[in-house]
């Protein structure tokens, strides 16, 4: 039987210290949805043994050149799984990569891959495999990244190398799962989301307390003119497939998408849920 799961009670699953204001004014943001809210919102829910997507970024896409100044964000509702799972990930190969992925303990982390070095960023905290919905966002600005929470800052990495240097473009988007396919995840995604800049703190604040509004709009944005940078959008089922079939549609707009296809997933892999 396929896990179903509730509607989630988003900024209510982290308690005691670390619940700090930022939490609270999240939670009270996502209490009245915003108008890009729909009726039927999905996620896709992955079973962490063979279920995964992945898409083949195309020439002239911008994602080949995805670089040092640039944003990744998913949210994710994980079940306590006891494993280290990939949950989004752009590379070329196995050879460079962002990566972002969740320890057994519900610890989130960056694990990057330059051609000098890898750099897995120190771990979140944990008590993120609370089986409720959370955002993590990854900015590379300045030859470091940045780690946000649930729109709250969390931690500052250096790195070394560079990810995109000449004739090592990035070549393939993945959905739950790893780079090289070894850690598949368990639980749900809703949204999988990349720019070519580095968001603010402010800009991933608002987008976490509005995971629903449309990201190829200004307005979602604390910055002016970011729906520009908006490179890849993956909505999970709350897109143009109307929760049905097995490719999830890039809908960021770019001249060039990167669609995903799923590998043992079908339609019940739709779930009638999504972070609000």
């Amino acid at each position: 039987m396929r896990r179903r799961v509730g509607w989630p009670d988003v900024g209510h699953g982290r308690t005691g210290a670390h619940k700090t204001a930022q939490h609270y004014a999240i939670a009270q943001a996502v209490e009245d949805p915003p108008s890009a809210w729909t009726a039927d919102a999905y996620s896709l829910d992955f079973n962490g043994s063979d279920e995964y997507a992945r898409g083949t970024i195309t020439g002239g896409s911008p994602l080949q050149t995805f670089t040092t100044d640039a944003t990744l964000m998913v949210w994710h509702k994980t079940p306590a799984l006891g494993a280290n799972d990939g949950l989004f990930c752009i590379h070329k190969g196995t050879s460079r990569r962002f990566q972002i992925h969740i320890d057994g303990n519900g610890t989130l982390r960056a694990n990057c891959k330059t051609d000098s070095a890898t750099i897995t960023t120190n771990g979140s905290s944990g008590g993120y495999d609370d089986d409720d919905w959370h955002a993590f966002t990854l900015a590379f600005t300045g030859g470091n990244v940045e780690r946000y929470i649930d729109g709250v800052h969390d931690i500052n990495t250096a790195l070394a190398g560079q990810f995109n240097d000449s004739g090592n473009e990035m070549t393939t988007v993945t959905l739950a799962a790893a780079a090289n396919l070894g850690s598949k995840y368990t639980g749900g995604i809703a949204t999988a989301a990349a720019w070519k800049t580095a968001l603010t703190t402010a800009d991933t604040l608002a987008i976490a307390a509005r995971p629903t509004v449309d990201l190829l709009d200004d307005a979602s944005y604390d910055s002016a003119n970011m729906a520009q940078h908006l490179i890849y959008w993956c909505r999970c089922g709350d897109g143009t497939e109307a929760a049905s079939g097995t490719t999830y549609y890039d809908m960021s707009g770019v001249a060039t998408v990167t669609d995903l296809t799923g590998t043992n997933l079908d339609d019940t892999n739709y779930q009638l849920e999504a972070p609000a």
